[in-house]
């Protein structure tokens, strides 16, 4: 075991979110929300797993998609991340305050 000491916070700020079709949708079926997986595989890999598509008998070809329970480790360290940065303000406010 090792320590994961990487700033996970930052990676949502520069979240895009996008409403989009599927490749395999019709461009007058209702977009989707959510985001782009290239930009993000990145930042949180093992929310965005190659995975391959195609149908029977055909050659497959591997496109990103999104897995959300590889998103929960990233959640909770950023929730992690808010609470330490909470705290600390807090205790400024109660320094400030001269309590």
């Amino acid at each position: 075991f090792e320590s994961w000491d990487e700033n996970v916070l930052e990676h949502f700020k520069t979240l895009n979110p996008q409403r989009f079709h599927f490749l395999a949708e019709e461009d007058d079926s209702e977009k989707q929300k959510g985001y782009i997986a290239q930009d993000l595989v990145d930042a949180f890999p093992e929310a965005y797993p190659l995975q391959k598509y195609g149908k029977e008998g055909e050659e497959k070809e591997e496109r990103y998609h999104f897995n959300p329970s590889g998103m929960v480790v990233y959640l909770m360290k950023a929730i992690q991340e808010q609470q330490e940065q909470i705290e600390e303000l807090k205790a400024e406010i109660v320094k400030l305050k001269g309590e």
